[in-house]
């Protein structure tokens, strides 16, 4: 099981669709590779498109930006799930994280 959920995080997968997989487990009898063998990494990785996204939500909320940037890091949730909505809950957080943390702090 702590491989199962080690590779869902590696894979980028948002918690519904993990729920998915791991109903999926169940329902196979708890066969872990077999159901791993047919999932596919997911999310919004590549670099260019997270950084339109994270230029997008800092031009649409400039004072929580600036709130961040002086030191808030409270603030990054907030912009973090501005850019999770406009994705869809596709875009990768930790990549997204680094993304606004070289903009603003950087």
């Amino acid at each position: 099981m702590g491989r199962f959920l080690q590779d869902m995080a590696r894979r980028g997968l948002n918690r519904s669709r993990q729920r998915e997989i791991f109903e999926e487990v169940v329902a196979k009898g708890g066969d872990v590779d077999a159901v791993l063998a047919t999932v596919k990494d997911q999310g919004i990785s590549d670099p260019g498109a997270l950084e339109t996204l994270v230029d997008a939500v800092i031009a649409e909320n400039p004072k929580v930006a600036e709130e961040f940037r002086g030191g808030k890091d409270a603030a990054l949730a907030f912009l973090m799930g501005q850019v999770m909505k406009k994705s869809k809950g596709q875009a990768k957080g930790a990549e997204v994280s680094a993304v606004f943390r070289a903009k603003l702090r950087g």
